[in-house]
């Protein structure tokens, strides 16, 4: 099993996180839960962490827990969006002291969504639950960029795609770095405004360089998704017919 994370330790007391997968454990129980990740963190004594992100995002509460545990880290934490940086996925780059974004990267953010079974009531209830993540995430987006929280819960609920310049703008990243090549694959179709260039990712031919082997394998396109209760998602693969 391979993790959906890696972690090297580099000289000068530096560490550097790739973190190019989707975030949270799987169907399968494949991949490391923020969990394992917060205690692989926790083990690293340096004095600063690179932390590179090309993910379409996945289990919310993950996404919180590392967001949460690279700010309380000792370390100043340097986040550079490599590819795409959405949903959750964009929560956990706010966490870098310095946001650095390439410059053909696109950053995503959105309401929470799930799943619940239930009557009226607990349709109601849940709507709530999800508002209530919805503010928590929204507070994050608010903090980093000084934005009014009205017009991030807006930009929220269209679920909005930004490229570098246009994340930089308005305040969600530092500084806009030269483009950077990726080999990572993700099907973007469970979102609604997706840009056909986010749907049709070229393959190169090598990862970003000192990537995870990781990197380099394309995520299998799944036939449906299925969205949780714990606000995240999961994916049943299956044979073209």
């Amino acid at each position: 099993m391979k993790p959906w994370y890696d972690i090297r330790d580099a000289a000068e007391r530096r560490a550097t996180i790739w973190l190019y997968d989707e975030i949270g454990e799987n169907f399968w129980g494949e991949g490391f839960t923020a969990k394992q990740f917060v205690k692989d963190l926790a083990a690293l004594d340096v004095d600063g962490i690179d932390l590179h992100i090309n993910s379409p995002g996945g289990n919310v509460f993950d996404g919180q827990a590392i967001f949460n545990a690279l700010r309380g880290h000792p370390a100043t934490v340097t986040t550079y969006i490599d590819g795409l940086a959405a949903s959750i996925a964009s929560v956990v780059a706010m966490a870098g002291d310095r946001v650095l974004m390439a410059s053909n990267a696109l950053f995503m953010f959105h309401d929470p969504f799930g799943m619940v079974m239930g009557g009226a009531g607990e349709m109601r209830q849940f709507a709530d639950v999800l508002d209530k993540i919805g503010d928590t995430i929204a507070d994050v987006y608010i903090a980093r960029t000084g934005a009014e929280p009205d017009a991030i819960r807006a930009g929220m609920a269209a679920e909005t795609w930004l490229e570098a310049a246009e994340a930089k703008a308005q305040g969600f990243v530092d500084e806009v770095t030269d483009s950077v090549k990726v080999a990572a694959h993700f099907d973007l179709s469970r979102f609604h405004n997706a840009p056909p260039a986010a749907l049709i990712q070229d393959t190169p031919d090598e990862p970003a360089e000192g990537s995870p082997d990781t990197a380099a394998e394309a995520i299998p396109k799944p036939r449906a998704w299925v969205f949780v209760p714990w606000v995240g998602f999961v994916s049943y693969p299956s044979k073209e017919v």
